[in-house]
Parts: C-alpha cells; structure tokens; sequence
C-alpha cells in the first residue's frame, strides 16, 4: 500500500459521474443493514492491575480439557483493554451500538443485576483522541435465566458522532463494575466478547482511505 498522507488523487469529472452512480446502484441493491465488528476477549489485553482471571467455565463433565474465559469478579472491578477500527463498509456518521456478550456458572436469582462498564475515545484518521467517555451496561436477571445460559448486555448510551469516519480507530478500557451498589449479581461472569453493532451502506470503499464520492 502506498503511503499516500491521508490524500489520493482527485477522479477527473467523468470518473466522478461513474462513482456516484455506481454508488447509487449498491444502495439501491443493498441498503443499510446491521453488522458487528467483533472484539473477542481471547485477543484483548489484560496488563492492568485488576485483571480478570482466566479459567475453565465449561467441560464434558467426564474431566476434558474443557474451554476457558475471562471471568470477572462479583465483588473487584477488574478491567481488559482491546482496540477496534471501523470498517470501510460503515456508514459514515451513524451511530455504533457497544454491548457485551456473557454467561454465568451458577444460576442467578431473578431480580439481580450485572453491571458492566465502557471507557472509551476514538479519532479518525488524522483526528486527535478527545478525553474519555465512559458508558455502562445493566442487565437485570428475569424468570427462566439460567446457568451457562448466553447473554447479551447493550451500552447505553449509543456512540453518536456525525462526523465519525471508515478506519476510525476506538480505544476501550472494559470492565465489570462491581463495586457499584448497581451490581447485586453475586456470581462471577465469563464474558466471551464486546462488540458493537454498526449500519452497512456498501460493500467496502470505493477509494483506499476515503468513502467520499462528490456529487457530480
């Protein structure tokens, strides 16, 4: 790839006139729809002090190998670190949706609450990383929830910047906020990923660093 400083070549005219309309077809064919850009906690950074521990969450129960997860304290705030970049099939300026995948070894009581925490900042190409945000995920046991039952907590609020940009680059602090008097689950969560749902208008960029196509 040739590093060409964050600018490319202006398309004569005609080429301008052929970008568009051939933009206009993919939308037409292909409108927005959800996708995730995935950040599973098996390629995450823990080198903090409050780490959570990784183990076994799950077997045969016959003595396998078995699978293993990051599973974060009831009762310390432990933190993972992980960075994500948008992809060039975003839409630029909508809004991106955190949220968390988890599971749980025991049975929780209905009415208890797990409570998970976001800090993040993000710059796009060329931008400078403002100060930290930071968001929070509740999610309140209901009747039926189980064990090792498959979970999903959203972040509220969403992050909203009509200015956010393809290869957009967040940084992300993660962690279970169990010091707060919010969080009454009083059993360890294996969190599996932090994902974030974002809007797809194209199959990718028509230009290497920029999805911007001038109006002929």
């Amino acid at each position: 790839m040739t590093n060409t400083g964050g600018f490319e070549p202006r398309p004569q005219p005609a080429e301008r006139r052929a970008l568009f309309d051939i933009r206009r077809i993919l939308r037409r064919i292909n409108p927005d729809q959800w996708n995730d850009l995935r950040v599973p906690l098996s390629t995450i950074n823990t080198g903090a002090p409050n780490a959570p521990t990784y183990l076994k969450w799950r077997d045969n129960g016959a003595g396998s190998v078995g699978l293993y997860g990051y599973s974060f304290s009831a009762t310390t705030r432990e933190d993972v670190f992980f960075e994500a970049q948008l992809p060039h099939t975003y839409k630029e300026g909508s809004r991106i949706a955190p949220h968390c995948h988890f599971t749980t070894a025991t049975t929780p009581t209905v009415g208890q609450t797990v409570r998970f925490g976001l800090e993040y900042t993000y710059a796009n190409v060329g931008g400078v990383y403002p100060t930290t945000a930071t968001i929070y995920s509740e999610y309140t046991f209901v009747t039926g929830d189980a064990a090792y039952q498959s979970y999903i907590g959203g972040f509220d609020p969403d992050i909203e910047d009509a200015n956010m940009k393809v290869s957009a680059m967040i940084s992300c602090r993660f962690f279970r906020d169990a010091a707060n008097a919010a969080d009454t689950y009083t059993g360890e969560v294996v969190v599996g990923e932090v994902d974030f749902h974002y809007l797809v208008e194209s199959f990718g960029s028509i230009f290497e660093f920029s999805k911007t196509v001038d109006t002929p």
